[in-house]
């Protein structure tokens, strides 16, 4: 890509990836000067969108497992060849971290509250600005009910037994 601007400013719509750029200035005759060393950079793809309207936020566990499946789904991102999904606990540490190229995960998360981050990723390995879900995903535990405890109230029957007179 060339050209040509009076401004030191300016905006290239260019797709993500990694870039080379180098450039040279002219003077007021229109005299060029030397080229300049190339430069690297990088164009990240920009970060999923969610609709916080689709995602649960309580959730309780399947008595089974004692797991919840916490769906979530994103947008398409422009540039993004995979998206990274990090659950992270009520510590902010991430506890678990998946690739997908899907616009989707189902997490399998077991009671407690987690905050959701995702970023988009391009097949050169460059990461968008992590975005995080505005609301905490809780996932409730199984209820646990009181035992319930049956007194019998047994009465005892004074029997009778008849006495046998001379049975030898």
């Amino acid at each position: 890509l060339t050209f040509n601007s009076k401004n030191s400013h300016f905006n290239l719509p260019i797709m993500p990836g990694i870039y080379t750029i180098k450039g040279r200035v002219s003077d007021d005759r229109g005299v060029f000067g030397e080229w300049s060393q190339p430069e690297k950079f990088n164009v990240p793809p920009r970060p999923p969108q969610i609709d916080q309207k689709k995602i649960t936020s309580e959730i309780s566990v399947d008595k089974k497992s004692f797991t919840a499946n916490a769906p979530i789904q994103w947008t398409k991102s422009l540039g993004a060849d995979e998206y990274k999904v990090q659950i992270l606990d009520d510590k902010n540490k991430a506890i678990k971290q998946l690739i997908t190229k899907d616009e989707n995960a189902n997490l399998q998360l077991r009671p407690g509250t987690y905050r959701v981050r995702i970023s988009s990723l391009t097949s050169d390995g460059i990461e968008s600005e992590a975005f995080d879900l505005p609301n905490l995903i809780r996932i409730n535990n199984i209820p646990i009910q009181k035992p319930e405890h049956t007194i019998l109230d047994l009465k005892l029957k004074q029997l009778k037994i008849p006495q046998t007179e001379g049975l030898m």
